[in-house]
């Protein structure tokens, strides 16, 4: 496996790494603020440097590249495999209750011998990602995982795009299949957030939609922990997540708060949240979030051939970078360290994480509020 990358930022197109005798990729990654990945001048300097294989481009709130952390700039990860190779498919879905039946015909399409691994991006607004999720791993062997995540918009919800060998959309979904025997393809995802308060079952939602916890409102129950805070909804609601154990399961998902409705005193989250879980708020500490992204990169590496990494791909959720704030780039410099110099590394903050559970687990979940990392080595 080969790698290149460059990018785009104010001044023009920049060299940032290559490996010797790279020639041309099979799969290329676009990770951009949306104001320059809609600009058709640059989308066409894209497809005229890179005109081969599959290209994948996906808008963030935050580019990652190396060890730094940009906005308004564009990053570029081209790869070449050797005797391993990828399949691409997108799809457009429009329609909410598409998303399933939409989501297996992609996972019927991967299906293939030597099948690894799927990364998929999707738009993180319109699409109902567990539904989309639930479609293809309907349709995918059990030993194989599925990563990725929802596109960003920048640091406030707003619309957001991607698009597969074409100009990024609204209502796109893309899936990759990554094939052959010589490639190993981990993974590693975790929060680091802290728990507090009581665990409450949760009365009524719909979807992605929580109405009710214990019986009593969940706005009030909001207004009532974050105090002066709650005046800020729902922004001030990113600082404090939801640790949700599913129903007749042992899985916890994080929920992150996307929407307030003073009417009916709701809130809407990041992913679904059905009735019959139970609900526990979480809070930041900084030195805590670091740890769970370095656990991260270590999971990522568990089922490498010598736990190394040639390329890692970060998907980190934009509610961490409101966090962190000026302390932004330590998270991702932990994160680089534990790879080494020789790992390329690139990834995007996004609104929504795709991962399993663990680092050997394969059915994979919706999350936020997490570092998510894939790994790739070609022997």
């Amino acid at each position: 496996m080969r790698i290149i990358q460059k990018q785009f930022i104010s001044d023009g197109w920049h060299d940032i790494r290559a490996d010797e005798g790279f020639s041309k990729p099979q799969l290329t990654i676009v990770f951009g603020a949306k104001e320059q990945l809609r600009n058709r001048d640059r989308y066409q300097e894209v497809r005229d440097m890179f005109p081969d294989g599959c290209t994948v481009f996906c808008t963030t709130a935050g580019e990652i590249l190396n060890t730094k952390v940009y906005d308004d700039t564009i990053c570029i990860t081209a790869i070449e495999f050797g005797s391993s190779h990828v399949e691409s498919y997108q799809v457009s879905i429009e329609r909410a209750e598409d998303s399933t039946p939409l989501g297996k015909q992609l996972g019927e399409k991967l299906t293939k011998d030597g099948l690894k691994h799927v990364m998929i991006f999707m738009d993180g607004q319109i699409i109902n990602a567990d539904d989309i999720m639930r479609g293809i791993q309907s349709a995918l062997p059990e030993s194989v995982a599925v990563t990725g995540g929802l596109a960003g918009g920048g640091l406030i919800f707003t619309e957001t795009f991607v698009g597969l060998n074409d100009f990024p959309e609204k209502n796109k979904v893309i899936v990759i299949g990554f094939y052959g025997e010589n490639l190993a393809i981990g993974h590693g995802s975790v929060g680091g957030w802290d728990a507090f308060g009581v665990s409450r079952l949760v009365t009524k939602s719909s979807g992605n939609i929580v109405y009710e916890l214990d019986h009593k409102p969940i706005l009030d129950i909001y207004r009532e922990y974050l105090g002066d805070q709650s005046k800020d909804l729902p922004v001030s609601g990113l600082f404090f997540p939801l640790n949700v154990k599913l129903p007749n399961s042992d899985s916890l998902v994080v929920r992150t708060m996307m929407g307030v409705n003073e009417t009916d005193g709701s809130v809407r989250f990041a992913g679904n949240i059905p009735e019959g879980s139970y609900a526990q708020l979480m809070k930041a500490n900084i030195n805590r979030l670091i740890e769970g992204a370095q656990d991260a990169a270590k999971m990522g590496l568990t089922l490498l051939p010598d736990h190394k990494a040639q390329l890692a791909i970060m998907i980190n959720c934009f509610g961490r970078r409101l966090v962190f704030r000026q302390r932004t780039e330590e998270e991702v410099e932990e994160v680089s360290s534990i790879f080494g110099s020789d790992c390329f590394t690139t990834g995007f903050y996004s609104y929504g994480e795709i991962t399993p559970d663990s680092a050997i687990a394969y059915k994979c979940q919706l999350q936020n509020q997490t570092m998510t990392i894939t790994t790739l080595n070609e022997k």
